[in-house]
């Protein structure tokens, strides 16, 4: 072994005492394959090896390496004294030794007089705590009773992570949980292939054990929808999403801007004449429908509706600062300043803004692309082409395909069509056959 050398000082200090320095060449000598690195140990108790009359005589100190392949790292320091009729042991993998260890450790010897000093690396680079042993006496393993509070912590963690769960956990995490608990058998019950049977019998006698096409169709059916009211038992297109349920028979009478505003001016086309005035492009479209009508009360309505997608998509575009404003306290202020009438801004406030957030969040936007899709069918008479309200939305057709087919829409040339009878998104069961095997 051939130790690497460098020069220091090695200094010494107490107080009261003069300062005595020494310069002294370090030796540091690496770990070396073959040989044995020094062992250090030191002793809980306060004895004192060799403080008998005999001194050192009757005190042997061994080391053990384990010879499994898997475990030669673990040693055992024993120190035997025939005259304190006491042994000693330190073990690096047990008791002590086995927690976590962030330092590491050296031996240092000091030759004044020769002025080295040797630095070595101790043994498995653990100080051994040397617990005593008396003779005749019987000991657990140290390594055992680590290994058994292992395993008890083991099978509480499921009752300490159930407990958690259900005083701080999510709803998915609750059920997850749920889930979990109900596929856990205990080993009592596997003891004897009866105990197995009963079990599943009784599992199916409780109800507990589906079939799949049962599980998928109650999963289908509570699955709750984030779209405007609906009614599955409708008759016609025209009553699936009840028009009173989205605006509400007092929000009618705040919807009469764009007759007014074609009544006021007559430079140009009707298309022309909501562009000029900021109007969404959807609607410049399809104003020319209520020209149309003869009817007053339906081009009311329609001139009404167009109206209230405008409201939705000046809502949608608000900053999410000026949201928080109106969220904390300045409602009335803004409604003075908005073009949104107020009745309909309280109602937007209260439907679409997320209070906690002071924004909208990714579920109230989607109810709310969900309201300005379900009126624009209403508008186009149940068969839309969405790139219109596409481009109002800052979105592509292809982005809002999802969002018809939640409303229940099939596609027929690039337009969502709604139809009879009503059909949602559902879930459905993988194919039997299976994968085709590739051909190599």
């Amino acid at each position: 072994m051939e130790p690497q050398g460098s020069s220091g000082i090695v200094g010494s200090s107490r107080r009261g005492k003069k300062r005595e320095t020494v310069e002294v060449k370090v030796d540091v000598v690496p770990e070396a394959e073959g040989q044995v690195a020094p062992f250090v140990g030191y002793f809980p108790s306060g004895f004192d090896i060799g403080s008998s009359s005999e001194g050192n005589d009757g005190v042997r100190v061994r080391a053990f390496r384990n010879t499994d392949k898997f475990k030669k790292g673990r040693l055992q320091l024993v120190i035997n004294d025939d005259n304190a009729g006491v042994d000693f042991v330190g073990t690096n993998y047990s008791g002590e030794g086995a927690l976590f260890q962030p330092c590491t450790y050296a031996l240092g010897v000091l030759d004044k007089n020769n002025g080295s000093l040797k630095i070595l690396p101790i043994a498995g680079n653990k100080v051994f705590r040397l617990e005593p042993r008396v003779r005749g006496l019987q000991y657990v393993h140290t390594e055992a009773n680590v290994i058994e509070e292992e395993k008890l912590t083991d099978e509480n963690r499921f009752d300490k992570l159930r407990a958690l769960t259900s005083s701080f956990g999510t709803k998915r995490s609750k059920s997850q949980v749920t889930r979990r608990e109900s596929r856990h058998l205990k080993e009592e019950n596997l003891d004897l292939k009866e105990a197995a049977e009963n079990l599943i019998k009784d599992a199916n006698v409780q109800g507990n054990v589906k079939t799949r096409q049962e599980v998928l169709h109650d999963t289908n059916t509570s699955i709750e929808r984030n779209i405007p009211p609906y009614d599955l038992n409708a008759v016609s297109v025209e009553n699936v999403y009840p028009l009173d349920k989205i605006i509400l028979e007092t929000e009618w009478e705040h919807l009469y801007d764009i007759l007014e505003l074609l009544e006021a001016e007559d430079d140009g086309s009707a298309s022309e004449i909501l562009h000029r005035n900021g109007y969404p492009i959807f609607v410049c479209s399809r104003v020319h429908k209520v020209l149309q009508i003869m009817d007053l009360e339906k081009r009311e309505k329609l001139a009404g509706m167009l109206s209230y997608i405008t409201c939705l998509l000046k809502f949608m575009s608000i900053p999410s600062h000026s949201i928080d404003k109106l969220v904390t306290a300045n409602t009335e202020k803004y409604k003075e300043s908005s073009t949104i009438p107020g009745i309909i801004l309280i109602k937007f406030m209260k439907m679409f803004a997320d209070a906690q957030k002071s924004m909208l969040s990714r579920e109230k936007s989607q109810l709310l692309i969900s309201y300005i899709l379900v009126l624009t069918l209403f508008v186009d008479e149940f068969d839309s082409d969405p790139s219109d309200i596409a481009k109002d939305l800052k979105m592509t057709p292809a982005s809002l395909k999802p969002y018809y087919m939640e409303l229940g829409c099939g596609f027929k040339n690039s337009c969502a069509v709604l139809s009879l009878p009503l059909k949602f998104p559902t879930l459905r069961l993988p194919s039997q056959g299976g994968r085709r095997s590739r051909r190599r």
